[in-house]
């Protein structure tokens, strides 16, 4: 007999429940309803880059890669860059919906309020179009997502003298501050996480690309971002180097899930290294964090180090591409403290004593309550779970991993946890499918739900001081207990075995959804899981063994500003010897469309499509205003201050960075293209290691040939210095210059 399943919740964890149970069970097994109260499917993730009146900006970044963000089942499209935009993945999943459908998806549906009748679950839901009514189903999930309501601390007035926002509601400075207010004073961020990081860094990339971008004037130079953090914080950037070892000026980078998803770096048996941590284990993540990154973030102010004192610590992360330069270039402000009040004077009071003053606004990037989400459930049933509601990181203690709770075998929970991993909920989906097909669970199964302890060990992280920030952060771990459990072998690599990266021997080893696969897959899936796996095995093997991902990798760490050292050797008297000093900034801003001819036009085809035009495409630019200033001093003495600008240009879609002239009327505007860089691999053709990397371009101006030539010295994540060399040739020139830049201290 068909049993039926309400799902409340259609993101990502309620498709994959829906998909699950419809199409990775025996047939007829289930009939499923999805309940969500937004008119669109997807939870938090736009599907529309015009999408702005949910929580997540529709351009903000992915800060894992597509080849974690996946299912097991749907391979991304090939154009598809590595960390997609947020409306990127609501189309994702609206073609995920359509690729296994089944499920009746009720949208604009909100669940009220759920109880237990016998074995079975009595479902209120109100939507516009029937009112009020109760619904009995056979098994409920709860599949809701872990951010309800945006949290705000007390503190605020009820009419502030400047605009308050929650994190999930910036968008823009017009937005934020009125398209007529005037650019000055202070944009004040509270809250020291991943969402606090990243805001502050989209607000201070926002200024610095009105104050760059060309025909703007531009905004007064009082215009800053102060971001208020509770405790240090480890900043990562997405991409970092395959293996943590700060002294190799020269390595491969890869995305951050990856470097950290390298189970042969894990020593067996697996044991879970999140949930309470010790201090041992804290100190040996510091270790392992300070190496990856290449310094304990005190050379970028001392607000961002990470003290000894602090490294007993469970450890806090972040991700940003631009946070820690921005700080570093003076962009960003940061202070440690505690938001405690908001003056009528336009003051932000901290818990230190400390007045921020001059606030032209206040983003709060503070979190969430998951209360609302969890709170349909009866009292019995919270009870029974352990529901904490002022507990923001354990609200609730679950079995098996966050999958269950043993007293309520028609109850199920797919990614009702914090930071939760697409292949988790998947796992977590397969689960409750076994334990619910005709045939019941295999006897592995069953073993492995009886011998679990994590639902206590929940209930102790939930007063354990020592809870990590993510305390089911430990994907491989959580994964490989799922599959041991449910019979499934990870799928070997496609292609030859990944190089080695660390000292085990081993070759990485990647930790991805796509490597477990449904055996009840259809051809159809088979061939989307293989697509899937091949281009995280192609991409992860690109940046190995070529050069994928350096140009990003440059390009992020080259913001703010240089010293620089430049000698230049003519052979001809024409053009005099002599040497250049000075300074060399990196200023960023959005991109621009000068100059950028590779746009895929429009064209129709549904939800699959990303439909790259030539606006869309600009998401993807982003651009530097280079000045340099200083003295030249020739050969014979004599000397003059010097200047020059250039625009450099990022394109994440191809991985792509190239230098532009900048024009002679405005020295913020894209004139025409001086060189492409190629990046060159670290082993060269005869075999030998480099020990930087490098990478060359060529100019024609006229009858003048440059030939040029780089080198990038990285320390951990960052560059460290580096160095551009010119040799010039044509009718009337013959002269070599050669560059040198070090981090201003």
């Amino acid at each position: 007999m068909t049993k039926t399943v309400c799902v409340i919740g259609a993101g990502p964890s309620g498709l994959v429940a829906a998909k699950t149970l419809l199409h990775n069970a025996p047939k007829d097994a289930f009939s499923v309803t999805v309940f969500d109260s937004k008119p669109r499917i997807a939870g938090l993730w736009p599907t529309a880059r015009s999408d702005f009146a949910g929580i997540v900006h529709p351009l903000m970044s992915t800060n894992i890669s597509k080849h974690t963000q996946v299912f097991s089942d749907l391979a991304w499209h090939a154009d598809t860059p590595q960390f997609p935009r947020a409306w990127m993945v609501g189309r994702y999943l609206l073609r995920y919906l359509e690729t296994y459908p089944g499920a009746e998806i009720k949208l604009s549906h909100r669940v009220l309020r759920t109880a237990q009748n016998g074995t079975q679950w009595d479902v209120t839901v109100k939507s516009a179009e029937n009112g009020e009514q109760t619904l009995t189903f056979d098994h409920l999930i709860v599949a809701t997502g872990f951010f309800g309501t945006p949290h705000i601390p007390e503190g605020v007035p009820a009419s502030p003298s400047v605009p308050v926002v929650h994190s999930t509601q910036y968008r823009d400075l017009n937005t934020l501050l009125g398209t007529d207010a005037p650019r000055q004073g202070k944009i004040v961020v509270v809250g020291g996480q991943l969402s606090g990081v990243e805001t502050a860094a989209t607000i201070a990339l926002h200024v610095s690309s009105m104050k760059n971008l060309p025909g703007r004037t531009p905004v007064p130079v009082n215009l800053s971002v102060h971001h208020v953090v509770q405790r240090p914080t480890w900043i990562f950037p997405p991409y970092i180097p395959a293996r943590p070892t700060p002294h190799t000026a020269a390595q491969p980078f890869v995305p951050m899930d990856i470097a950290f998803g390298n189970s042969n770096r894990r020593p067996s048996p697996l044991v879970n290294v999140q949930g309470s941590v010790s201090e041992a284990a804290a100190q040996k993540g510091a270790a392992v964090y300070q190496a990856f990154l290449g310094s304990d973030q005190g050379d970028i102010t001392p607000a961002l180090n990470v003290p000894e004192a602090a490294r007993s610590d469970p450890p806090q992360l972040a991700i940003s591409s631009y946070y820690t330069e921005l700080v570093r270039a003076g962009q960003i402000t940061v202070t440690q403290g505690y938001f405690t009040s908001l003056a009528d004077s336009r003051s932000v009071q901290l818990s230190t004593g400390e007045v921020i003053d001059d606030v032209a606004a206040v983003v709060f990037a503070t979190g969430f309550d998951p209360a609302p989400h969890i709170s349909v459930l009866p009292p019995s049933v919270l009870d029974a779970i352990s529901y904490k509601p002022e507990n923001k990181t354990v609200p609730v203690a679950l079995g098996f991993h966050g999958a269950l709770h043993p007293d309520f075998e028609t109850l199920g929970f797919v990614g009702f946890y914090r930071a939760p991993y697409w292949s988790v909920m998947e796992m977590q989906a397969r689960v409750l499918a076994a334990l619910w097909s005709p045939d019941g669970p295999s006897e592995t199964l069953a073993a492995a739900i009886k011998a679990d302890t994590s639902q206590e060990n929940a209930r102790k992280l939930q007063s354990d001081p020592r809870c990590s920030q993510f305390p089911m952060g430990d994907v491989l771990y959580i994964n490989t207990q799922y599959a041991t459990a449910l019979g499934l072998t990870p799928h070997g690599p496609i292609g030859e075995a990944l190089p080695v990266v660390d000292d085990s021997g081993k070759p990485m080893a990647l930790t991805v959804p796509t490597r477990y696969l449904s055996p009840l897959a259809s051809p159809e899936a088979t061939t989307e899981n293989h697509a899937a796996l091949t281009q995280a095995y192609d991409d992860v093997r690109s940046a190995l063994t070529k050069t994928k991902n350096m140009a990003g990798a440059v390009f992020r760490s080259l913001l703010g500003k240089w010293n620089l050292e430049r000698s230049l050797v003519s052979k001809l008297p024409s053009h005099p010897s002599g040497h250049f000093s000075g300074t060399a900034t990196f200023s960023i801003r959005a991109g621009t469309a000068h100059g950028l001819d590779k746009v895929v036009p429009d064209v129709e085809g549904g939800p699959e499509r990303h439909w790259l035009t030539a606006d869309n495409r600009l998401d993807f630019i982003t651009e530097y205003v280079y000045q340099e200033i200083g003295t030249f001093t020739a050969a014979n003495g004599f000397s003059f201050q010097a200047s020059r600008n250039y625009i450099w240009r990022y394109d994440e879609v191809d991985d792509a960075l190239s230098v532009w002239f900048a024009s002679t009327s405005d020295n913020l505007q894209v004139d025409y293209l001086f060189h492409n860089v190629k990046f060159d691999p670290l082993v060269a053709a005869d075999g030998t290691q480099k020990s930087v990397w490098t990478a060359s371009a060529g100019h024609l101006c006229v009858e003048d040939y440059y030939k040029v030539a780089y080198e990038f010295g990285f320390k951990g994540a960052n560059l460290e210095k580096w160095k551009i060399a010119y040799g010039v040739k044509g009718p009337n020139k013959d002269y070599r210059l050669e560059g040198h830049y070090t981090r201003v201290r």
